[in-house]
């Protein structure tokens, strides 16, 4: 498994709001107008220090089954069949 600590950086409040719709398990339940004061005030931060930055931590796993089972036959799609 690889572990990062991912930022950030936006430069207007129109990339933050695409980012949160692009990808809604990020703030499930978001809507722009629902939230207009909290995007104001990111927007006045925008402003004030020229850019808004968040973090976040990912996690790749990597996962294999072992190559004996593929060549015996056993994969899940001959299984299947």
């Amino acid at each position: 498994m690889i572990e990062k600590l991912v930022s950030t950086r936006f430069l207007d409040v129109g990339a933050v709001v695409f980012q949160l719709r692009a990808v809604p398990w990020q703030a499930p339940g978001f809507d722009a107008v629902s939230h207009r004061e909290h995007l104001w005030r990111i927007h006045e931060q925008i402003a004030q220090t020229g850019g808004f930055e968040v973090r976040s931590r990912r996690f790749l796993v990597k996962a294999s089954r072992p190559m004996e089972s593929v060549y015996a036959g056993n994969s899940t799609e001959a299984s299947a069949r």
